[in-house]
């Protein structure tokens, strides 16, 4: 791809995908949530993977409110809580890790994803009263559809 830029890029990459028999078949947004409990929406900068996340959260929270059905189906009975965790926020939380060095022994999740999603909940909701471990039972409980959105933005080249 070298030489390539915007959308040569992708187009290169589809025909590279096609050629290896990589591309799977699109799959309806009615669908998306009962293909798996774990699922990746993949495509280049601008292809619209964060509105995709934006709309589910949307939709299950005015769902929540009205009691309406979303668009789509869902993996099981109950509305869960829509949770979209921007990964773009992980290296200030590493560096905030750096700083509490002696915690570590104390929360062996310091310093990894585990503890990342409660610290950037709690910090983005810092005005709701919750106790210390909601987040933390809500993730564990299964009632939550939690979405990390920028995979491209922690990761390095190298």
């Amino acid at each position: 791809m070298r030489g390539k830029s915007g959308l040569d890029i992708y187009l290169a990459w589809r025909e590279l995908a096609h050629a290896e028999g990589r591309i799977g078949e699109p799959v309806p947004l009615a669908d998306l949530l009962t293909l798996s409990d774990r699922i990746a929406i993949v495509g280049g900068a601008g292809s619209g993977k964060s509105t995709v996340l934006a709309y589910l959260a949307a939709t299950l929270a005015r769902a929540a409110q009205t009691g309406e059905s979303p668009a789509y189906r869902l993996p099981g009975k109950d509305l869960p809580v829509p949770l979209i965790i921007p990964l773009r926020y992980y290296r200030d939380y590493l560096d905030k890790c750096c700083d509490a060095q002696g915690k570590q022994i104390e929360d062996p999740r310091i310093g990894t994803l585990a503890g990342f999603i409660p610290w950037y909940l709690r910090r983005r909701n810092p005005v709701l009263d919750l106790s210390e471990d909601f987040f933390d039972r809500l993730l564990v409980g299964g009632g939550c559809l939690l979405m990390l959105d920028g995979l491209d933005e922690v990761v390095s080249r190298s």
